[in-house]
């Protein structure tokens, strides 16, 4: 088991992703790479993107570790039995005619 896997993300990692992330492509929130790696050419910016990254970590993986998945949801019980119509009544010649 790769208990470094639970670590919080160093600064130098997010560093190294920035520089390893390729141009023209985006990030599942749709934002363009190119705008990340702009940020880490500031050291402030690098901090505050970092400290976010930290954020989401942290809410994503409580207490920085991955939690169990949650348990599944019971499937609903199938619906009863349809209930029984009366017959129509018979329709009269007069309505029909």
């Amino acid at each position: 088991m790769r208990f470094e896997l639970d670590d919080p993300i160093s600064l130098a990692e997010l560093k190294a992703a920035l520089e390893d992330a390729k141009p023209g492509k985006a990030t599942s929130n749709h934002m363009p790479v190119e705008l990340l790696e702009a940020l880490s050419e500031n050291m402030e910016l690098l901090g505050l993107l970092h400290r976010l990254v930290s954020d989401v970590f942290k809410a994503v993986f409580e207490d920085g570790r991955a939690s169990p998945p949650p348990s599944p949801q019971p499937k609903p019980s199938p619906p009863g039995p349809l209930p029984v119509l009366p017959e129509p009544a018979p329709c009269s010649q007069e309505l029909i005619a």
